[in-house]
């Protein structure tokens, strides 16, 4: 399977060659479409990014809540029923947050260096919990 050419290596192609670094017009045009990818990308990755810390930290919250009541390993959709927060909680995009979203969230919290969560596999099942 062939792999698909990005609109960045197109336009990098173009740039490249004589006809377009003679016209004024079509260079300027090129890179001006290149400082439109570059912003494109900056901000939708940083967006990204703050919204998934902010919701990690409302995680963390709840489960410190969920382990004050006794409850030391939960799955993600344990968690989920036992917090309003979680349950009430409204993306970016206007979605709900889904068990795939916050088990992305939980991935991503564990491969960190000072991991704030455990997650243990119990018979295909991952139990959660707060780090000690």
């Amino acid at each position: 399977m062939e792999k698909k050419i990005t609109k960045r290596e197109v336009i990098n192609e173009l740039l490249r060659e004589d006809l377009i670094q003679n016209t004024p017009m079509y260079k300027d045009y090129l890179e001006h479409e290149l400082e439109l990818l570059d912003r494109k990308n900056a901000n939708s990755k940083t967006s990204n990014n703050e919204e998934n810390q902010e919701i990690a930290n409302m995680l963390l919250e709840e489960m410190a809540k969920l382990e004050a009541t006794g409850k030391t390993q939960y799955t993600i959709t344990e968690l989920m029923k036992s917090s309003e927060v979680i349950q009430n909680y409204v993306c970016a995009n206007e979605k709900a947050l889904s068990n795939s979203k916050i088990s992305s969230i939980f991935q991503k919290m564990l491969q960190s260096e000072n991991a704030p969560i455990v997650n243990v596999k119990d018979k295909k099942v991952s139990l959660y919990s707060l780090a000690n």
